[in-house]
């Protein structure tokens, strides 16, 4: 037998879907991996106790994560199954001391932006309102901390288990099973919500300095949607000296200011993209497995370089988003969730979010060669609802991306796939889901797709309606190469198609064409409708990401 103990911290989700801001959404976040990260400290102290979930490297460094949340919300440890000190009661105290100093500096955080406001000598009516609610606030100091402790929630757990079974996988069913038994209490009867205040007023608070306090660029406040789907152009020197308050004032007032500046400016540049939010959730495949074979052939050890693996990947999966031009919310191992611009130029060369997946996906495999990441990709207008547009990329990500299964030379594929929807701003959308094996040519060359650098309106609108016209015809001769390489010369046979840029595209169109095809190889009225869809919501993602602005 060996002995552990084990916690879960909450309430995660329902945090989560209270965030109206990115701001607020970040906040959400990185306080769970705050808190989470301060009793590690703690319980990395105790006396022969061996920390298996999460990763403790980075506990004690202060590298600059570009404001990611490192920690997830469950701890595992070993502690000596024979021992006179009693873990359970100091993890107890432990958590106690942990709350009493986040509520504390909560209540610290709001008396300072009451006092900055009372010394600010003119306020804006954002400023009066703000008072206000900072007022009612501060009137009642002991309700926050009484509000917070009936919030949280910790459940921990003190177990002995066989040698022959798995600790991650036995603690936490039963973390699941305490989860479940969330009480009611008081907090639903409250007039103020202090949790949502504090997220909202979480610029400039304890928890954005701990976040970004390396950061050289020295963050004032976390960017707007708009800021992060604009990157491209905002981050142009003269555009920030020229914009510098509209953008710092964050409302979509002074966006819309920008926006329509953008336009007149970069007319040829400026793409529909540009005015578009990319959310990313990610989630490991066969992780679980994984762990299985880890613990089958070196037991906890395993585990630990497992969970050290994790959090490599978590903090290099950080720069890259950050490189990339996105904004980092979580990257708790495997699980990843950010925010991104459809498309930006790093280093003068243009680049796109599928890249981005790419080198995320990339980087995965060669840590978990066994494994496998799949993506949920919501691309939405900056005005959409941020809540929306989240739920979308969740619902993508656990349930088409990890539900896909195909069939690829006679063998089933599962999982390991990237799903995106994109909702215009007139309603309309078009969505798609790709598995990425290296078998699979439909992705290979939807990609290959992206990589041109077309934006002949008139040519990029003409195709994905094409297709759909000639729907029977693509579907008779889908799988035969040489009839579509015949397709594709009859139907695009001006002077300008004998470029080179327009017949290397048409060129990754028609093996497109023949691939999903080759997916979807069974002329069933389900087959074809997946395979036209293929098609179609390719071509409109390369006519989305390279169109230039005209709503």
């Amino acid at each position: 037998m060996k002995k552990y103990i084990a916690l879960t911290i909450g309430p995660v989700v329902k945090t989560l879907i209270s965030a109206g801001k990115t701001r607020e959404l970040w906040a959400a976040s990185y306080m769970f991996s705050y808190l989470m990260r301060e009793i590690l400290k703690e319980v990395n102290k105790l006396e022969n106790t061996q920390i298996i979930l999460p990763a403790t490297d980075l506990l004690n460094q202060n590298d600059y994560i570009y404001g990611a949340g490192l920690y997830p919300d469950r701890l595992i440890a070993e502690i000596p199954i024979n021992s006179e000190i009693d873990y359970f009661e100091k993890l107890t105290v432990i958590i106690e001391n942990v709350e009493k100093s986040f509520y504390s500096k909560i209540k610290k955080h709001f008396d300072n932006r009451l006092n900055n406001l009372f010394q600010k000598k003119q306020l804006t009516t954002e400023d009066k309102k703000d008072k206000k609610k900072l007022e009612q606030i501060c009137k009642n100091p002991n309700r926050i901390e009484q509000y917070m402790k009936n919030y949280f929630r910790f459940y921990f757990i003190e177990k002995e288990i066989e040698k022959s079974e798995n600790p991650i996988f036995k603690l936490n069913e039963y973390l699941d099973t305490l989860e479940l038994q969330e009480n009611y209490n008081s907090i639903e009867l409250e007039n103020i919500n202090y949790i949502n205040n504090f997220l909202y007023f979480i610029n400039g608070s304890f928890l954005f300095k701990d976040a970004f306090g390396n950061d050289p660029n020295k963050k004032k406040r976390f960017e707007s949607l708009f800021e992060i789907s604009a990157r491209e152009f905002l981050q142009k020197e003269d555009i920030i000296k020229l914009f510098e308050k509209d953008i710092d004032k964050g409302d979509k007032k002074h966006q819309d200011k920008i926006l329509d500046s953008l336009k007149n400016k970069y007319k040829d540049e400026f793409k529909t993209c540009h005015k578009y939010i990319a959310i990313i959730q990610a989630d490991g495949d066969a992780v679980g497995e994984a762990i299985k074979e880890i613990y089958f052939t070196d037991k906890n050890l395993g585990l630990q370089k497992f969970s050290k693996d994790l959090l490599d990947f978590a903090k290099e999966a950080t720069e890259i988003i950050h490189k990339y031009g996105g904004a980092p919310i979580y990257a708790g191992g495997d699980d990843l969730l950010f925010f991104a611009p459809v498309r930006n130029i790093i280093e003068d060369k243009t680049t796109h979010i599928f890249e981005l997946l790419n080198n995320l996906d990339t980087k995965f495999k060669t840590k978990f060669p066994s494994a496998s990441l799949s993506f949920g990709l919501s691309i939405s207008y900056y005005k959409y609802p941020m809540q929306e547009a989240l739920e979308e990329a969740f619902d993508l990500m656990k349930f088409r991306a990890k539900k896909l299964k195909i069939k690829l030379n006679g063998e089933e594929k599962e999982k390991n796939a990237i799903a995106f929807k994109v909702l215009k701003h007139s309603g309309q959308y078009f969505d798609a889901i790709f598995h990425k094996t290296e078998e699979n040519k439909t992705y290979k060359e939807f990609t290959n797709l992206l990589k041109s650098r077309i934006s002949d309106n008139k040519f990029l609108n003409s195709l994905p309606q094409k297709i759909l016209a000639n729907k029977e015809i693509i579907t008779k001769i889908g799988n035969d190469n040489e009839k579509v390489k015949n397709y594709i010369k009859n139907n695009f046979n001006e002077v300008i198609h004998k470029t080179k840029s327009y017949q290397n595209f048409l060129y990754n169109l028609g093996n497109l064409i023949v691939a999903a095809f080759e997916e979807y190889p069974n002329k069933t009225e389900e087959d074809i409708s997946e395979a036209i869809n293929i098609i179609y919501s390719s071509l409109r993602m390369v006519k989305f990401i390279n169109r230039k602005d005209n709503e």
